[in-house]
């Protein structure tokens, strides 16, 4: 690797490439993290595209000024974070680092389906538009993997998790304890709202 490669690669790994890309972004969209990743990978195909992006780290990378904005925003950014990310979403990120967000959505399935690793990944990007499968998922986790328990007028202490899959099912008169549950879960004060 040559100097500025050498550079280049120190500061991606420190801030990633995505925003050394940002910081070396020209007003054709040049480069992009693909490129800076080609380069890195000694992939990049045009030797000018190599020339140029030479004569940008070595411009604008020379120091660590833009570098340090970076590093300590990304600090900064981690800080709020944690002061603001509800517990229940920091127990759910601990789980899904663990092993996967599949394996957690399956671990946390409901007889109707619910969770999807579509509905783990957007709750922990903070994009899931529901408000109620937020609540619903919360009820999962709290039950699941934080140990709350609820008094069922049923089945006595029971955890969260199962409390919330007595709610999600639907009424049937195939089983005489469904249909005991169904009734209490329409009275009992640990109801989520409406479905």
């Amino acid at each position: 690797m040559s100097n500025w490669t050498e550079r280049l690669k120190e500061v991606c790994d420190s801030i990633s490439q995505r925003n050394v890309a940002t910081i070396l972004r020209q007003p054709d969209g040049f480069p992009s993290p693909t490129v800076i990743n080609q380069v890195l990978n000694d992939s990049y195909p045009s030797d000018r595209g190599r020339a140029r992006l030479q004569s940008l780290v070595n411009k604008h990378l020379a120091n660590d000024e833009w570098v340090e904005v970076f590093r300590q925003e990304k600090v900064s950014r981690a800080n709020a974070a944690e002061q603001v990310t509800p517990q229940w979403i920091q127990v759910l990120r601990a789980e899904c680092d663990g092993t996967s967000q599949s394996k957690v959505a399956t671990a946390l399935r409901q007889r109707d389906g619910f969770p999807s690793p579509t509905v783990i990944n957007q709750v922990l990007n903070d994009s899931y538009p529901s408000e109620r499968g937020r609540d619903r998922l919360q009820m999962l986790i709290a039950g699941r993997y934080m140990g709350v328990k609820v008094c069922c007028p049923v089945q006595g202490d029971i955890g969260l998790d199962e409390c919330a899959d007595w709610q999600s099912q639907p009424f049937t008169t195939a089983n005489p304890v469904r249909v005991e549950m169904f009734r209490a879960c329409r009275k009992c004060p640990h109801r989520r709202e409406e479905q």
